[in-house]
């Protein structure tokens, strides 16, 4: 598989925070393609890398056969938490029945934000910067995908409400 990237997973400079108090700072873990990798879980059970990925906040691991996507934002659901990695975050929005906003918090540095809709041949762009999130609207019947672009290990969240 040319192109296909060397590790199942990869976590670069991961860092976790509840509030101001960091539970991971720099954590780094690759896994090769077609290993097996078990940690101890927080009952003492094996977990999985998936498990250490998706606990420690992110919402993606990387995908051997293909570009990466990200947790599909529904309205109304909680945020997701995501990490940029290596340019471009893509998430789909689950059909809207009602019009709605797409908000994007950056938690550290700016970060680029893009709306397109496949029904309706649009594409807006914001910047969601800390402190000052990037809104934009989605009308309902829409076929949404939200772009989000930044330095690789950025911190943001991102809902539909």
């Amino acid at each position: 598989m040319s192109g296909a990237p060397a590790y199942a997973v990869e976590v670069c400079d991961l860092v976790k925070a509840y509030g101001s108090r960091r539970a991971v700072d720099g954590l780094n873990l690759t896994v090769p393609r077609g290993a097996v990798l078990a940690l101890p879980a927080a009952d003492g059970h094996p977990a999985d890398a998936a498990d250490a990925v998706l606990g420690a906040g992110l919402t993606r691991m990387t995908d051997p056969l293909g570009a990466d996507r990200e947790a599909i934002l529904s309205d109304g659901d909680a945020p997701v938490d995501g990490i940029t990695d290596k340019g471009l975050d893509v998430h789909q929005v689950a059909p809207l029945d009602d019009d709605a906003t797409v908000v994007v918090r950056a938690q550290d540095a700016p970060l680029r934000v893009a709306v397109d809709d496949a029904v309706h041949g649009t594409s807006r762009t914001a910047t969601a910067r800390p402190g000052e999130p990037a809104r934009l609207a989605l009308r309902a019947g829409g076929d949404y995908e939200v772009h989000i672009d930044g330095p690789s290990g950025r911190a943001y969240t991102a809902a539909v409400s």
